[in-house]
């Protein structure tokens, strides 16, 4: 009996501290939850403001479509502030750290759709590859190289404008690669090479070769004005067809 009240006062002091870091454990989670919670906003925030400070910086975004809401700082100046005094984790309670979240998550949403539809708007603008026309020069003698070249920059230009730049050189060298393709397309187009020649140069690398009625006057004068003339050879096929003499 004489150790029960000691025992007893010992029993409080315990159930006391474990009361207390039970307190502080939920005290801690709760910190955490809220910091995850603002470090989700954060990077959201980075994810499409950098973008946009690059679409604005090289005109493809005017300012005067950015969202105008402040009401997200004043409400951060106040949680700051919070902060700072002796309570330091209250400065979650409140409507104020709720309003700034759904503020700053209503700017994070703004920013990307402003993102998204200026960046769809500048890849409709660089220049497209006609795979179809690229095979068929393929086909040209010594032109395999520039197809192949041509193709090398339509891949590097896609893989490097999959999303918005997020730095200036970034952008800058998305804009190099467009050009390169926009040029190395103009080497390689109608212009260049017009059907009627791509189909008599195609069908004279097959076996059989070409049939004479695909060598028209302006493939003559179209392979005459390069120099090409004398790379073609004629043969002849006996067949039925055609008339008898």
């Amino acid at each position: 009996m004489n150790n029960a009240v000691p025992l007893a006062r010992e029993l409080r002091q315990q159930a006391e501290r474990f009361k207390n870091r039970q307190s502080d454990e939920d005290k801690a989670h709760h910190f955490e939850k809220r910091r995850m919670e603002l470090v989700e906003l954060r990077e959201r925030l980075e994810q499409f403001s950098l973008p946009t400070g690059v679409l604005m910086r090289n005109g493809r975004l005017p300012a005067d479509n950015l969202p105008e809401d402040t009401e997200h700082e004043d409400l951060l100046t106040k949680l700051l502030q919070k902060a700072r005094q002796d309570a330091p984790e209250d400065f979650t309670k409140g409507n104020d750290y709720s309003r700034f979240c759904k503020r700053l998550g209503a700017l994070n949403s703004e920013l990307e759709r402003l993102v998204d539809e200026t960046w769809k708007a500048f890849l409709s603008e660089l220049p497209q590859a006609n795979e179809n026309l690229l095979e068929d020069i393929a086909t040209i003698p010594g032109q395999s190289q520039s197809v192949r070249q041509v193709r090398q920059l339509k891949s590097e230009l896609q893989a490097s404008s999959v999303r918005a730049p997020r730095t200036d050189s970034d952008f800058k060298a998305i804009l190099e690669r467009a050009e390169a393709l926009r040029a190395g397309l103009a080497d390689l187009s109608d212009t260049h090479y017009p059907q009627a020649v791509r189909q008599f140069l195609r069908a004279s690398q097959q076996p059989g070769g070409a049939a004479l009625v695909l060598l028209t006057k302006d493939v003559h004068q179209w392979l005459e004005s390069r120099g090409l003339l004398d790379r073609i050879r004629l043969r002849w096929f006996e067949g039925t067809g055609g008339r008898r003499p």
